[in-house]
């Protein structure tokens, strides 16, 4: 029986999936193949759009690729052979019992992924919680590139959240990536690879790859103004552009509502990104002649050069409402980042503290919370302190001025050893501090002089 107590499942991006028509392959990213074009028009998209589980074209996703590939200009992967291996090998999971993969069909809206994903997460977990004598398994998902969005609407959307103990996303474009956009763009202006290799433009048909454009200010216009997609550009269908911002938005308005749910804060999915970093990569895009886009690595539309794996910026691998307190940082271009040392040792590590009973060192499998405040300060910078059983890398404090009914003012205690401290700085006055954390508040008063 394996040691590793929960199931995990591992999302492929993009191309990542290897597709069958007939029984024969249509892609399977091999070297050879991708130079012969092995039945490349075949991939067509006849129904874009279309949310059906079968689109009645006979292709069908079984198995994840295992080498290297991609498509030229669009994107690029190292293979997933390695880091299959070497999860199944540190943890001790089983092949087929508690580690599986998702292949799904990659050239579609990520919707109907993530509909498939809850079906079979669901079949595999209670597999898992019967073969093992578990009953309170749950999934640890980890994701690659796109797959990233496939899990996270599947957690947010479709009530994953309920089965899933955590989501690790590694090079996932959380905003979108200017390489998709760089795609799409270049049907006005065909670039080496479409002159070298045709039959790789239908991919710019495909659901997904609008899906992977950037969700926040990414084009310049003629007066100099960050833009999405109220500007008309070349190759890219601005009602498609839409639709596909829409997923994006529908995974943070399900975000959103569950963080009202009491039982969502108290057990909602742990999340960790891996992200690329030190790689030339698009930040913004520029309105040249003829429509044809410059693509820029050297700004954004706030002025920083954030860099990334070559592929996705640094700003989008981190999805909205989180900040970089959950990111491991890897030197590394997106097509290898799956199976980079830093990348391999980080899941290790994280994934194998699943066999610890975390329950036993909680109050009622809720976080022991402590909120250490003196009576009174001395006007200035006031230092906050607390204490938590479960080793956050943050905890959020409230302050509020309750003399002069002053609004709410928000500070972030970090991790120091053992406890978390903040700084704020205060006028005299008499203040209540609040903490937060998996459903559990401390609130406390003091004085200020």
């Amino acid at each position: 029986m394996s040691q590793f107590p929960d199931l995990v499942i591992f999302i492929p991006g993009i191309l990542g999936s290897v597709l069958v028509k007939d029984g024969k392959t249509v892609w399977d990213l091999s070297v050879i193949g991708l130079y012969r074009g092995t039945r490349l028009t075949e991939l067509q998209l006849d129904a874009p759009g279309s949310l059906d589980d079968d689109i009645g074209d006979g292709i069908a996703a079984i198995s994840v690729v295992g080498n290297v590939g991609g498509i030229p200009g669009l994107w690029k992967l190292g293979g997933y052979s390695r880091l299959r291996d070497k999860l199944i090998a540190d943890l001790g999971l089983l092949l087929d019992r508690n580690f599986r993969e998702f292949p799904y069909d990659w050239r579609r809206d990520n919707r109907v992924a993530s509909s498939r994903l809850s079906l079979k997460s669901r079949e595999w977990l209670t597999h898992w919680r019967d073969v093992s004598g578990n009953p309170k398994a749950k999934i640890w998902i980890v994701a690659h590139s796109m797959g990233g969005l496939v899990a996270r609407h599947f957690i947010e959307c479709l009530e994953g959240w309920k089965i899933v103990r955590s989501l690790t996303t590694i090079g996932t474009p959380h905003r979108g990536s200017g390489k998709a956009l760089d795609f799409l763009n270049a049907v006005s202006a065909p670039g080496l690879a479409d002159r070298l290799l045709p039959g790789f433009d239908i991919a710019r048909n495909f659901d997904s790859v609008y899906q992977l454009l950037p969700t926040y200010p990414f084009i310049v216009d003629s007066s100099g103004n960050y833009r999405t997609y109220e500007v008309s550009i070349p190759g890219v269908d601005q009602d498609r552009a839409a639709k596909a911002a829409d997923f994006h938005a529908e995974i943070e308005a399900g975000r959103l509502r569950n963080l009202k749910d009491a039982v969502y804060q108290a057990s909602s999915p742990r999340l960790s990104v891996v992200i690329g970093t030190d790689q030339p990569t698009y930040q913004s895009a520029m309105l040249a002649g003829a429509g044809r886009l410059a693509m820029m690595t050297n700004r954004d539309f706030q002025g920083n050069n954030g860099n990334g794996d070559g592929t996705v910026p640094r700003v989008s691998a981190m999805p909205s409402g989180y900040g970089e307190e959950i990111a491991t940082f890897v030197c590394n271009s997106h097509a290898v980042i799956a199976a980079d040392k830093v990348s391999l040792h980080h899941l290790r590590t994280y994934l194998s503290g699943a066999a610890i009973n975390l329950d036993a060192y909680r109050d009622e499998s809720r976080a022991k919370l402590g909120l250490e405040l003196e009576d009174c300060y001395v006007a200035g910078d006031v230092l906050i302190k607390a204490h938590s059983s479960i080793r956050e890398q943050k905890i959020g404090a409230v302050i509020e001025e309750i003399t002069n009914q002053v609004g709410p003012r928000k500070v972030t205690l970090y991790r120091n050893g053992e406890e978390y401290l903040g700084q704020i700085k205060l006028q005299p006055g008499f203040y209540q501090a609040t903490i937060e954390l998996l459903g559990r508040s401390v609130s406390d008063v003091f004085w200020v002089f």
